[in-house]
């Protein structure tokens, strides 16, 4: 309800941007979530909790894609925010039809690309268990199954996992700070109300979705 709030207060200039944000971080957290829930829903259910060893690569591909991609939405929308309350007056030319689609396209591009490679050299592997101790296929789980030397995969996942949560998370950051900068520099309590009220609310998306530490083995078959 509050990304709803957030987007039908805003003028159409700055509307159009937001809305198309919030659309995209809905339908990429129904996504990677949905790769998840439904079989661990399933193993609650079901005594024998299998997945095919395919099954396991697509799921794993599926929500390192869209987790990924979900990342960079939030840092977009965070640098949005930016420009809108930080450089009003140049918001309708900085973000343009042309440049949000294009942030959002590399954004998508940025967790297949981050999907794609963690996939294939983590299921290029040997593997001389098949029962993951996880509720999905997560990376360091699988890894742990290996009798393979993972030091690539440990490598991979340093620099990939660091750059993305270093990259997003300063932009993230920093926004921020720009903006509560700008807000208290304001001589209008009324116009900082305002703002921090239509504007630097951040929606419920941004809360981090934790699946909690339960652990229930998972096998391929």
């Amino acid at each position: 309800m509050l990304e709803l709030s957030y987007s039908s207060r805003l003028t159409p200039d700055f509307k159009h941007p937001c809305t198309f944000f919030l659309q995209n971080l809905a339908f990429v957290d129904i996504c990677y979530t949905s790769a998840i829930t439904p079989k661990m829903l399933q193993s609650f259910t079901e005594e024998n909790n299998l997945i095919s060893f395919w099954g396991c690569v697509i799921q794993f591909l599926v929500y390192a894609t869209f987790a990924t991609s979900d990342c960079y939405l939030l840092a977009i929308m965070a640098m949005d925010r930016y420009v809108a309350i930080c450089k009003p007056l140049q918001y309708p030319m900085i973000m343009s039809q042309t440049v949000y689609i294009q942030l959002v396209a590399g954004s998508y591009i940025m967790g297949s690309i981050n999907a794609s490679v963690h996939t294939s050299f983590t299921f290029s592997l040997s593997f001389c268990k098949s029962k993951i101790n996880h509720f999905f296929c997560d990376g360091p789980p699988i890894l742990a199954l290996s009798w393979s030397n993972i030091d690539i995969n440990i490598i991979l996942d340093i620099v990939f996992v660091g750059f993305n949560l270093t990259f997003n998370g300063l932009a993230i950051i920093f926004s921020q700070i720009y903006i509560m900068v700008t807000i208290l520099k304001m001589s209008s309590t009324a116009g900082r109300k305002k703002i921090l009220l239509h504007m630097c609310l951040p929606p419920d998306s941004n809360k981090l979705l934790n699946f909690g530490k339960y652990n229930r083995n998972i096998s391929w078959s």
